[in-house]
């Protein structure tokens, strides 16, 4: 009888030691898959922070080239005024006039060139300061995806371990009847 006892617990110790090296298997993957989480979720940190930075560049950039903008309207709007004031001024359209008027025409046409010119990258900047604003929500997104994947199998991870330290101590316990 006591053969048998001693195979029956033999036996027992077998199947507890397949079942503790399947949970360490089991721990150990998730340990795994617990560091792939961390590492995307740092990536989506670093990533998230340079789009920060981006935005607030293009931020800025809008900001300037605002008030580019406006000083160039500004101007242009006197050189209109100034040419208005020197037609005004010549009863006839006299030769200086007419040179004066192409003039202040030529550079009243740069000046609307360079307001245009800044108005289109101003528009640019605005599309681009979009598209980081929505590449920041989906890195926002993808990190807490990240963070509840992390969290879910950190608790996985300690509760496997936790059972396996169960299997371990049932295993190396001598509660198996002789």
């Amino acid at each position: 009888a006591s053969a048998a006892g001693s195979q029956e617990v033999a036996q027992a110790q077998a199947v507890f030691g397949q079942q503790l090296e399947a949970k360490e298997a089991e721990v150990a993957e998730l340990r795994s898959q617990l560091e792939a989480a961390a590492t995307q979720s740092e990536q989506a940190q670093t990533s998230l922070q340079q789009l920060h930075e981006a935005k607030a560049e293009a931020d800025a950039k809008i900001t300037e080239q605002q008030a580019e903008s406006e000083r160039l309207s500004l101007e242009a709007e006197g050189l209109k005024k100034q040419l208005e004031d020197q037609m005004a001024a010549s009863a006839a359209g006299s030769q200086e006039v007419a040179q004066a008027q192409a003039v202040f025409g030529q550079q009243l046409e740069a000046k609307e060139a360079e307001v245009a010119e800044l108005r289109s990258q101003l528009e640019a900047a605005a599309t681009q300061s979009e598209q980081a604003q929505t590449s920041l929500q989906q890195l926002h997104e993808a990190k807490a995806e990240a963070d509840e994947k992390r969290e879910y199998l950190t608790a996985e991870t300690e509760r496997l371990s936790s059972e396996a330290e169960g299997l371990k101590s049932r295993l190396n316990s001598s509660s198996f009847p002789v």
